[in-house]
């Protein structure tokens, strides 16, 4: 795996930048070992850490509220900046809501919902809607830091996507192929082999950049469970 995909995973998969140590694709040569020095020490870059810092805080994205429909149907909305969000998953006919204190999962079938809360139920909320979350500084400092070691594996372009223009960062996967990952406003827009059409991608097919509807729970929903985190 190449360390602009290692970096990315690592940072947003474990939430801890000490925990990022060489992985298993040393083959002992001295550009590998600076590589992996040279990551270690992008993850404790004054700019990544505050990107990551904001993130944790709740504060998800750049722009101020919106609403982003997926290829697959999913639907993310939020308003300030992620600190209230909706995440619609038609899929499993199931919706989670953050309202900043609680963690309301909506099971649409049975019209029936759990909520969550308590001192830990943050983390449980921007692990939920972490898969949505592209961090920007992250991407844009490790694809300049790949360079250095892997420029002939990685590529940078630029597509129009939902109507923004986006930095699509593409790496090769351990089969060779190409991947690319790209977003704005930290919303993940893209993700997949670079055709926008694949049912394989994660696509943003829709962004408005306003949203105005409701994070509470329906009335004719009824507890399911509760309990605190």
């Amino acid at each position: 795996m190449k360390r602009l995909w290692f970096t990315f995973l690592c940072l947003t998969g474990v939430l801890m930048f000490s925990a990022c140590g060489d992985d298993d694709d040393s083959n002992g040569n001295g550009s590998q070992g600076d590589s992996n020095g040279s990551y270690e020490n992008l993850l404790q870059n004054p700019q990544v850490v505050a990107e990551e810092n904001e993130i944790q805080s709740g504060k998800f994205f750049t722009v101020e509220s919106g609403s982003v429909t997926y290829n697959d149907g999913t639907v993310l909305s939020f308003v300030e900046y992620g600190k209230k969000y909706r995440l619609d998953l038609p899929a499993e006919s199931s919706s989670l809501i953050w309202d900043g204190s609680c963690l309301y999962t909506l099971y649409h079938d049975s019209k029936t919902y759990m909520v969550t809360n308590g001192t830990g139920v943050l983390t449980l909320a921007t692990n939920a809607v972490r898969t949505y979350v592209f961090n920007e500084v992250l991407w844009e400092l490790s694809y300049k830091e790949a360079l250095k070691y892997v420029a002939e594996d990685i590529v940078l372009k630029t597509e129009t996507i939902a109507g923004k223009s986006v930095k699509l960062y593409g790496d090769k996967d351990e089969e060779g192929n190409q991947q690319f990952t790209g977003g704005w406003s930290r919303i993940l827009v893209y993700q997949g082999n670079g055709d926008v059409s694949s049912t394989d991608a994660i696509v943003a097919v829709s962004i408005k950049d306003s949203y105005s509807g409701s994070f509470t729970v329906p009335s004719d929903y009824t507890t399911a469970l509760s309990f605190g985190v």
